[in-house]
């Protein structure tokens, strides 16, 4: 198993260099691949701010790729809760933070009103303020 960094899969959502796209599918084609948490976070940072591609677009690419042959999420089920409340409007950051904490059966602590009141859309999880 390899790691893959944000600009494989960037490569593979944009699809806008040929020669780098074509090393990274035939990369796949023999490798399983993780995709680390840290990397799905930099990644839909990247494809909202430099790509400017809107939520549903970055998490229809994330659906795919949780849904592709030889791709695994470090923590599948915390990126899953993520995406689908990201989907409904929920930022992507902060719904990972939440779905992980809740994979851990931990309480997650913010400041951020607007998080807890989204915390239903978050598979799981158990938002507090301090």
């Amino acid at each position: 198993m390899i790691a893959l960094d944000t600009n494989l899969l960037v490569r593979l959502a944009v699809r806008d260099d040929a020669a780098q796209l074509a090393k990274v599918s035939a990369l796949l084609a023999s490798e399983t691949a993780l995709i680390l948490s840290s990397v799905l976070l930099e990644t839909e940072w990247v494809l909202r701010a430099r790509y400017q591609l809107k939520p549903a677009e970055i998490a229809a690419f994330f659906g795919h790729v949780a849904s592709s042959e030889g791709l695994e999420f470090e923590n599948p089920a915390a990126a899953l809760a993520a995406i689908a409340a990201y989907a409904q409007g929920v930022g992507f950051a902060d719904a990972l933070h939440a779905a992980t904490a809740s994979q851990l059966d931990l309480v997650f602590y913010t400041f951020d009103a607007p998080l807890k009141r989204r915390a239903g859309r978050i598979k799981g999880a158990r938002i507090q303020t301090p």
